[in-house]
Formats: C-alpha cells, structure tokens, sequence
C-alpha cells in the first residue's frame, strides 16, 4: 500500500479553486483541500487524473485515455452498472423526500433521460418504482451514456464515476456539497470497483462534485456542473493573487509607519489645526490634515468588491445611468425565482425590484440568511438535477394545501361555519394520520390557518366556480335574468340573481350568478345595480343576448312604466318580462277565499289550531297521548299555514284530516278539564258541520293544487309544459263541480262516526248552505284565477308553432305560423331576428324538409324540437333566424323558484351566529353551496394555482 505523501517527496503542487474551497462540506477532513483542474467538459477525468498524479503510486494516465475506458467499461458491463445504481438509490431513498425513480434520473444526461423515460413504467400502472422495472430501464439509459463518454467533452455524472472505479480497481470517494440535503446521501457516497485488480495500488481517490466559475458577473447561480480532486494539503500553492489585492499588498509593504514625533503631532493638535509652540517648526504639521489616499488606507477601497463575488456568485452590481461606479446590488436568484420577503409587494422588495444601496459584506451576509433567498437557492437548485425532482420538492407543500383547500371546501358545501371550525377541522385530520397536511405549515408563523387565509381560499375556491359559470354563460347566443330581493337576518336588502342560458352541449341550464346589495327596494335602484354589477362588472351582453327578466311579479318588477323591466328595456327593447307562474299559482289559490266569508275564518281557524298546541309543550304531549289510545300509526304533528309559503295550506289541511279526530278528543280535555277558554272556542268551531265539510272538500281540492305546484318548481321548466299543467290542473277541478271528491263524498258517513265525540249531524239545511255557499264559489273562484293568472299570452302562444305533431300535419300549409312569425319578429326584431323575410324564408326551407320526413318531428314538443335545431351546427348555419328564436325561447324563466331556493340557503348560511359576514364572504359561500360540484369533481389544482397567483407565497405550491 502506498503511503500518504508529503512535501518532502516531491516538488508537485496544485493551485487552489476558491469556488470549490467555499462548497466544501464541514466532514470534509482538514488535511485536504481541492485542487483546480480545468472545465472543458472532461472535468471529471481531469480530476481523476490529477488525483492520480497527486497519489504517486500510479503511471500517470491521460484523461483522453481514462475517458475512452470508462466508455469501454460502461460499454460491456451496463447492466451491472444499472444493478447497483438501482439498488443504490433505494438505499437511500428510504426516509427522504425523493423516489429512486427520481434520484436515478438526476444523474443522467438529456439523451439518457430520454433513453430512461422511453424505458420506463409510467405511474399509472403503479410500478414506476419496481426496481425489476427500473434494471431495464437504466440499461438502455447506460448504454446512451457509454456512446456520450466516448466523445470528448460531454456531460458525466455518477454513472461514469463508477466504471472509473472498476477501470482503476481502486475505490472513488463522491464528496457531495451540503446544497441539497434531500439529493446528498444519494451522491455523497464511497464508490467501489466490481472487480479488484491485483496489486496494491488501490488507495482510494477522492472527488468532489464543485461548480465551474461563472462566465461573467451577471451569470445566473453556478451549478453544479463541475468536478475538481481533494488532495492533501501539503501539495498546494496560493493561487495568482488577484490584480487589486497586489496592489494593495505593495502599495502597503511601501507606506511609511508613522514616528513618534508625528504621533504627538496628532496627539497635541487643536480644534483649530495648529500644534503647540514648544515644537520645532519643522515637525509642525499642516494646519489642516490631508485626506490620505486609496493606496496608504489600510481598508478596502469602499464600494463593490469584485472578490465577493467568489463567496456570493449570486450578487449581481448596478450602477447609476451616467455613473461608472456600482451603485446598487441585485441577487440574480431572488430575481430569477421571484422570492420576495413576506407581505412584501412586488416592485419594492430590496434585492429583487430595488437594488442594496449598502455595498458592504454583511449586507450580502444578511440577505444569504434570509428566508426568501434560501427558498431561491432551493428552487435553483433542484432546477439543475431535472424537472422531475424540482416538481418533487413541491410535491408535499402542494399536496398539503390541496388537503387545507379540501377540508375548506367541505365547511362551506355543508354551510358549517368556514372561520371558526376551520382549525378544529385540520386538526382532526391530523390525529386522523394524514399528518401530510402538516406540511403547509412553515416556520412559526405560516400555519395557513388564519382567518386571512380562510378568505383568501374562499375567495380562490368561489372564483373558479364562477369562471366556470360564466363563461358558457358569455358564450350563449341568449340569456335570461331571474330576480327576487330578501331582506336577511342581519336586515339587509340583498338582490338575489340567477341566470338561464345554454350549455356548451346547447341544453338549457340555470346557475346563480351573485347577490347584489341594495340600499333600499326601488326600481332605478334594482336596475342600477343589476347594470352595473352583471352588465359593467362581469362583461354580460344585456343589449344583444338578454332576452327575458324573470320576477315574482312585484309591480316595483314588472311595473308597465317605472318598473325594473321597463327600465332595463331602454337598453334592450325586445326584452320578455315574465311573472313566476309558481307565484302566480299561489296567488290563484290563495285568492280564491276572497268575497267567502266562512272560508277565510277556516283558514284563520287552522292557524289557531297550530299555535294553541306549538306553544305548549304540555298540550303537544297530550295530543300524542290521545293519538297514541287512538291507534293512529304515526303521530301526526300541525303545521302552520301561511298565504306566503307554498303548499303549507296542503300540509296542514292534510296533517288536520288525518288527526282530527285525536284534535277534537284533545281540545275537549283542554276545555273541560283545564278550563282553557281558548280551546273551548276552537273546540266549538272544529264541532260544527261547516268545518268538517270545509275540510273534506279542501282535503279534495288543494292535492291537484299542490300538484302543479309542485310541477312548476321543476329546475328549466319549459314554456310548452305551463299551459299543459295548467290545463289539467283544471280539468280536474272541474271535475269537482260535478262530482264531488273521494273525501267529501264521505261527509256523511264521516259526520256519524265523529258523533260521539260531539260532531254536528247533518242536515238537509246545512248541506244545502255548504253546496251554495261555500263548495262552488270556492270551485268557480279556483278556475276563475287559474283563468286569469295563466292567460296564452301572444310571445309564448307563437312558439307552439314548433311542436311537432302540429308541424307534421300542417307543413304543406303555405300559411302555416306566418302570424306567429310577425308576433316573434316585432318582439325579437332586430337583437335575436335580423329580418322578417328571411326568418319567412328560413321557416319556408324548415316546412319543406319538414314535409320530406314528417316522423321526424311528429313525436316531439315544441321544445323538443328546438334542442334539435340548436344542438345541430348544420341547422343553425342553415336557418340562423331560426335558431336564434329557439334558442330565445329556450331560456325564458318559467319559474324564479331557483331564487326562493337561494333565500333558503342565505337563511342557512346567515344565521344569528354568522350575522356579521360580509357581502363578499356571502356570494362567495353562496356560489360554493349552490353551484359547487361533489368534491370529487372540484378542480382543486386551478382553485390552489389561483390562490397562489394571488400574492406573493411562501409556499413551493406552483405547478
């Protein structure tokens, strides 16, 4: 075995390189240093030639010929080669951040990673890191390798490091430096030969991976791309001092030291520049002291100092326009990655927008410490061993705040409060075992669990569900409006706004567009905001595309002349104003107790019923006692009846019917035995004939009320499908008049059985005053307001000329719909019909394919039919009048049901615990609870990319 060698054995030496010297690893002994060896693309040989030199036990090789026999070696022996890199990268892939797939890809060069990704599993059969799978991966990768050894010049890495091993048979110590320490176990490692070669000339060499110089000043970080020897210290020489430092150095070894005399000159000198008498004129000095130039100072010249630039390559000195000097200093790699301090806005960040002013080392120093500049290194760092482990690093941050993000999203889809139970949430998850959530945290005070952040989120998570919904809503050829206002629990007025238009596969759809505050419930105020928030504010076409505005037919909505609708027409003419047919309904129903005295005391008589037994616990308790004895198999709870909520007179009157006898048993205990006086009022009134038969024949009337109510609160409810509903609503209604219903019909039978629990018998006198005053004007008023609220309005008659059956039979007819097209050409003229004549042309052409194939169509509704035109691109280039009337018709709002079911979810949201949210949180939970999809469906990626490009983050969460 060779001894170490020492000074004395020779006259061989080896300059210093300071870039190498300033990465040096602390476990790096003492006793070496590394040696410069020059970067022209065959640094590694070079460096393993020096080596070699430096050890004097060895013939000195070239590294021409040490390049050509690594090629060879690599050449004949890949597939050992890509045995232990494999399994040298699952040894130390175990407890680190990377997987070996990644690890064995950042040590190969472009055309073997091409060589590797071309071999190599994909993960979606989830073997990507199989270590079978990875072997016949790396041996085609080596096999590139082995032709790129061969060519002088080019990139070498790991690989090539362990066929020089084998082609030395001497064991190669990889000195990596602690930039990365994720990377480092895997490249910080003792190479060994595959085969020991006989002799003793085996003393290991050691190589350090280093970074070339950089190219000039303002050369990005240096990475590293270089290779230098560590040999022992006894073989160096200082390297050529700089042309600055000899200046200095000579220009101090040739300034005088000061004598004694001239130090008492200093000591003794005045304010005003003299010395004393008593000295000799000819040691007195200048009256005023002469500044001493750069070459006597014993300090560095002030400014920049182009040494620093060894320690700190990042540094990058500006100077002044006009100005020679350096001014100002830059860090390339804050400027290159963006990395900015915390809650420091872009373009005035030190560093990275404004240049340090503070040319002093400590400067350079102080910003190398801080946070965003390390992130800066990292991100550079892990740039320059491939995509793929850069993308790695950010893997678990990312993952992190997709796993914050969902929990968020979780809280507002289920309306739970989203501030205050957000932590508690997280903090479940985390005892749950997905502590990967932690990793969204970093430092002390970047938990991203703050209020700030919860909003920042949510404003994130709301933003991309409303970019979705507007923008198919900005592509459809037509749009309509629904609106209604609310008052909420924190008494504010707030406009809520729904829209109705085509999907991208042409099928109508209505999505929740926003939540408008308003100051106060007048119309310019309503049509103000409605402009400037959805028209202004979010770029919709309300002159061209806006075809309707839907309301609940309040006459600040619909007002002929002041209305909301009538304004919002001086912009858009051909607009359709259209009253909810669900509150039209109501209003038919309710309204027809009007002018029927007996009928408004028995709705009053129900609301009584209800309250007297929901304020009393004991009461309530009672009532289920007697249900109970009676047998009843459920126990039927009142429920309250209001003019204003639909389908509550159905429930109650339904929920009475099936207890009443329990209701008049209970009232009876009430009266005699409480001596309620109260209930001996109600029990008197339920007792009497009239009630009953009120009840049986509204047990009779509302079900095909409710029915249609029902029918009319359908999601997309078509224009065709009104007058059908309505019609047969009536048909049945009419039925009543001259037959009476399964319930009323058994008014006798029923009064009988009642009659031990005091009941009035009937009597000829009281079944005729029921039939004549009560019983059919209560049916005639039904049909009278089912006739005057849903009248065949002319715009919604003309579309029926597109049902099919009609169109099948009438399409020879040359005057076939030419009416109806005048009554859709004067409303939509000149918006959605650009002529008459050629929308007459259009239906011309229609009706004569029509007749061509009348089964086409004849099985269709008018609706029907107009899908298949729009859906048709053919279609609608051949008939583009047409299509534009179909697609109008389309989206006209039937119904604004969807805003009282957005009222019901800001009573959910805004409660008297959450009074205090703020308009924009509002929307934002809204869009969220309304309109957010399953989570499995939500695109959290674009949501998280989002909220990064918010602000400047400190979080690697980028894709």
């Amino acid at each position: 075995m060779a001894s170490t060698p020492s000074a004395a054995e020779g006259t061989k030496t080896y300059v210093e390189d300071a870039v190498a010297k300033s990465l040096l690893p602390a476990d790096v002994p003492d006793d070496v240093f590394p040696a410069r060896v020059s970067g022209d693309g065959n640094c590694l040989f070079h460096a393993v030639a020096l080596a070699l030199d430096a050890c004097g036990d060895h013939d000195r090789i070239s590294s021409d010929e040490l390049r050509s026999r690594c090629a060879q070696e690599l050449r004949d022996n890949s597939i050992l080669y890509a045995e232990r890199l494999v399994e040298h990268a699952f040894a130390t892939s175990d407890g680190n951040n990377f997987r070996p797939s990644s690890l064995l890809q950042s040590c190969l060069s472009d055309e073997a990673l091409a060589a590797f990704e071309s071999a190599s599993p994909t993960a979606d059969n989830g073997r990507e890191n199989d270590r079978d799978r990875l072997t016949y991966a790396m041996e085609p990768a080596l096999d590139c390798a082995a032709e790129t050894t061969a060519t002088p010049g080019t990139w070498s890495s790991f690989p090539q490091v362990t066929a020089l091993a084998t082609c030395l048979g001497r064991k190669i110590r990889l000195v990596y430096p602690d930039v990365n320490k994720a990377l480092r176990p895997f490249f910080n490692a003792a190479v060994d030969p595959l085969f020991e070669l006989p002799g003793e000339h085996n003393a290991p060499l050691t190589i350090m991976f280093s970074a070339s110089a950089p190219p000039n000043p303002k050369a990005a970080m240096v990475r590293l791309d270089h290779f230098v020897p560590l040999v022992p210290k006894c073989f160096a020489v200082a390297p050529p001092p700089e042309p600055a430092l000899a200046a200095a150095s000579t220009n101090k070894k040739s300034s005088k030291q000061p004598n004694i005399a001239s130090f008492f000159q200093s000591s003794f000198k005045r304010k005003s520049g003299t010395v004393p008498d008593s000295l000799p004129p000819s040691q007195a000095p200048a009256a005023k002291k002469e500044k001493k130039s750069d070459a006597q100072s014993h300090h560095r010249v002030s400014g920049f100092d182009e040494l620093w630039r060894e320690s700190y390559p990042w540094v990058e000195a500006v100077s002044s326009e006009g100005v020679k000097d350096v001014s100002g200093m830059l860090c390339q790699l804050c400027r290159k990655h963006s990395q900015r301090p915390k809650k420091v806005p872009v373009g005035k960040a030190t560093w990275v927008d404004i240049p340090c002013k503070t040319l002093r080392k400590d400067a350079l120093q102080s910003h190398e410490k801080s946070t965003s500049h390390s992130d800066a290194v990292r991100m550079e760092t892990s740039l320059a061993v491939g995509c793929s482990v850069h993308e790695e690093i950010m893997s678990a941050e990312r993952k992190a705040m997709l796993g914050k993000f969902r929990c968020l999203y979780w809280l507002c889809q289920e309306e739970i409060a989203h501030i205050s139970k957000f932590n508690s949430l997280v903090g479940l998850v985390k005892e749950l075992g997905l502590e990967y959530i932690a990793c969204a945290e970093k430092g002390g005070n970047a938990l991203y669990t703050s209020p700030t952040f919860i909003q920042e989120a949510l404003q994130a998570i709301a933003s991309t569900i409303k970019d979705d919904i507007y923008t198919v809503l900005k592509k459809s050829p037509s749009f309509s409006l629904m609106v209604d206002e609310t008052t909420d629990i924190a008494v504010l007025k707030e406009l809520i706004v729904y829209a109705k238009y085509l999907d991208s596969h042409s099928q109508p759809v209505t999505s929740f567009i926003g939540m408008t505050p308003l100051r106060d419930g007048l119309a310019q105020t309503i049509h103000d905001a409605l402009k400037k928030t959805y028209q202004e504010g979010n770029g919709l076409d309300f002159q061209t595309r806006l075809v309707a505005l839907g309301s609940d037919g309040a006459s600040v909505m619909l007002g002929q002349h002041r209305g909301v609708a009538a304004r919002m027409r001086e912009l858009t003419p051909h607009l359709v104003s259209h009253h909810c047919v669900a509150h039209r309904l109501a209003l038919a129903s309710s309204q027809a107790a009007n002018d029927i005295r007996y009928v408004d005391e028995f709705k009053d008589v129900l609301g009584e019923l209800f309250r007297f037994y929901d304020n009393s616990a004991v009461r309530m308790a009672g009532l289920k006692e007697i249900q109970e004895v009676l047998g009843d198999q459920d126990c039927v709870r009142l429920t309250q009846a209001k003019d204003v909520r639909w389908l509550s007179y159905n429930a109650a009157v339904r929920a009475l019917h099936r207890t009443f006898p329990s209701v008049i048993r209970s009232l009876d205990m009430e009266a005699n035995e409480r001596r309620d006086v109260k209930a001996v009022g109600l029990l008197t009134f339920c007792r009497k004939f009239l009630f009953l038969a009120t009840l049986l024949l509204f047990a009779d009337v509302l079900p095909p009320l409710a029915k249609l109510s029902k029918a009319f609160q359908r999601k997309n409810l078509a224009f065709g499908e009104v007058k059908l509903l309505v019609d047969g609503t009536k048909a049945a209604v009419r039925a009543l008049q001259t037959s009476r219903g399964t319930n009323l019909s058994c008014l006798t039978e029923t009064a009988i059985e009642l009659e031990d629990v005091g009941v009035q018998q009937p009597t000829a006198r009281l079944e005729s005053k029921f039939g004549t005053e009560i019983e059919q004007p209560y049916l005639a008023n039904v049909l009278h307001n089912l006739d005057a609220r849903f009248p065949n309005t002319d715009i919604i008659a003309a579309f029926d000329i597109f049902a099919g059956s009609e169109l099948a039979d009438e399409c020879g007819s040359v005057g076939y719909g030419q009416d109806e097209l005048k009554v859709l050409s004067n409303q939509f003229h000149p918006a959605v019909v650009h002529s008459l004549q050629d929308l007459q042309q259009e239906w011309a052409a229609w009706k004569a394919a029509i007749r061509c194939d009348p089964a086409m169509v004849r099985q269709k509704t008018a609706q029907e039919v107009m899908l298949y035109i729009v859906s048709k691109a053919a279609l609608t280039t051949l008939y583009p009048n047409m299509a534009a009337l179909c697609s109008a018709a389309l989206v006209l709002p039937m119904s604004t049901v969807d805003c009282e079911r957005g009222f019901s979810v800001v009573g959910r949201i805004k409660t008297k615990l959450r009074n205090r949210l703020s308009e924009a949180s509002m929307a934002n939970l809204m869009f969220i609870s309304i309109e957010g999809p399953p989570a499995s469906q939500f695109d959290f990626d674009r949501a998280v990319s989002r909220w990064v490009q918010q602000k400047q983050r400190r979080l690697n969460v980028a894709i």
